[in-house]
């Protein structure tokens, strides 16, 4: 199957191997993606997608730990980067991402474990008081976000209402997908709380 948008047709076009008639019906597979990109790419969301997750910025991961350590070390950021630990960021139905974990905990480590040579960030122990200091810091970030998503859909609903139906139908699906995403928040929210 080739994909993409037409310039000369200013349309989307779907080339498919297989023949069909007009007006059979054909099933399309957009692959896993949250609904922020269904959104981008085609204009859809879904009430629930298990791929939906909420991307985090590793410079409020930073600006949360740093408040309270004032200072990273660079040994933590080179091991964060090694890793690639920056680039999955998130949080998804199932809570915080693997990465985001992780690096929390090196966040949250003593320096005399990150300094050793043969440290495993799979296998990182961490004594209770830096395990709660990862919870901290998560519950910091999400209550960040979260207040960010409040702040975007009172900006949508107080704008005016004089749109055309089209932009109105977006409007609602935007919103929609902003409650999903706080939803999202939310609920990892309560789990770190039990």
């Amino acid at each position: 199957v080739e994909a993409g948008f037409s310039e000369m047709e200013q349309s989307y076009q779907i080339f498919t191997k297989t023949r069909f008639k007009k007006g059979d019906q054909v099933f399309i597979n957009y692959g896993p993606h949250s609904n922020r990109k269904l959104l981008a790419e085609y204009g859809f969301i879904l009430p629930y997608n298990c791929h939906n997750s909420v991307k985090i910025d590793p410079k409020l991961v930073y600006e949360v730990v740093s408040k309270h350590y004032g200072h990273i070390s660079k040994r933590k950021h080179d091991i964060i980067r090694k890793y690639n630990l920056e680039d999955t960021y998130y949080c998804s139905p199932n809570g915080l991402s693997w990465s985001l974990e992780t690096a929390l905990k090196i966040l949250s480590s003593n320096e005399t474990i990150i300094q050793q040579k043969s440290l495993h960030i799979d296998s990182l122990q961490l004594s209770t008081e830096n395990e709660n200091l990862v919870r901290v810091f998560s519950k910091e970030i999400l209550k960040f976000i979260l207040v960010g998503y409040r702040k975007d859909v009172a900006r949508i609903w107080s704008s005016p209402d004089d749109r055309d139906d089209c932009l109105s139908e977006r409007m609602g699906q935007l919103i929609a997908l902003l409650k999903q995403e706080m939803n999202i928040i939310q609920n990892a929210l309560v789990s770190l709380e039990e």
